[in-house]
C-alpha cells in the first residue's frame, strides 16, 4: 500500500490480496508439513497434538507427554520405549516450532495454530482422531499438576 500511495486499505483491497496471501500460506504450510512427513511417527505425533490443542488448549509437557503416549501405543507397545520416544518426539517438534513453552510458564503454546489445522487435515492414514474425552482429562491433569482451579 505504501509503495502505491494508499494511506485507508478498504475490502477491496483485502479482497484484491487474497489470493496471493492464501497461495504465499499454502507454500508455507506445504513447506512446514514436509519437515513431518519424513518421519512417520513425527507426523503421528504433530497430528495427535494438534487434535489435542483443537479440543482443548492447556498442555503441560507431561500433558503433550501422555497425548503422544496415546497415540504411539499402537506403533510402540512397549511403554518405557514409547515414552522415551515420546520425549525425542517432543524435543523434534519444539526444534521445528510445532510447539514451544513461553518463558516462565509451565504449558506448551502451539507454534502457529492454523498450521496445526492444516497438519489435522493430513492426517496419516489410519489414524483415528485423538477422543475428546482423552484430550479433555489430559488437559485437566495438566491443570491440576499447575494448581490451576478447574
Amino acid at each position: 500500500s505504501a509503495e502505491h500511495g494508499v494511506n485507508r486499505l478498504t475490502d477491496a483491497h483485502a479482497r484484491a490480496v487474497e489470493p496471493v496471501v492464501d497461495e504465499r500460506r499454502m507454500s508455507y504450510y506445504n513447506k512446514r508439513f514436509e519437515e513431518i512427513i519424513k518421519n512417520n511417527e513425527l507426523h503421528i505425533t504433530a497430528t495427535t497434538v494438534a487434535d489435542a490443542y483443537a479440543v482443548a488448549g492447556q498442555y503441560d509437557k507431561l500433558g503433550i507427554l501422555e497425548i503422544i503416549d496415546l497415540a504411539l501405543a499402537g506403533e510402540t507397545p512397549d511403554k518405557k520405549a514409547r515414552r522415551q520416544k515420546a520425549r525425542s518426539l517432543i524435543a523434534e517438534l519444539v526444534a521445528l516450532g510445532y510447539i514451544w513453552q513461553p518463558a516462565g510458564q509451565q504449558y506448551m503454546e502451539v507454534g502457529i495454530p492454523s498450521l496445526m489445522d492444516y497438519v489435522r487435515q493430513r492426517r496419516p492414514k489410519q489414524l483415528p482422531p485423538l477422543s475428546d474425552d482423552d484430550a479433555k482429562r489430559v488437559s485437566q491433569e495438566s491443570r491440576e499438576r499447575q494448581g490451576v482451579a478447574l
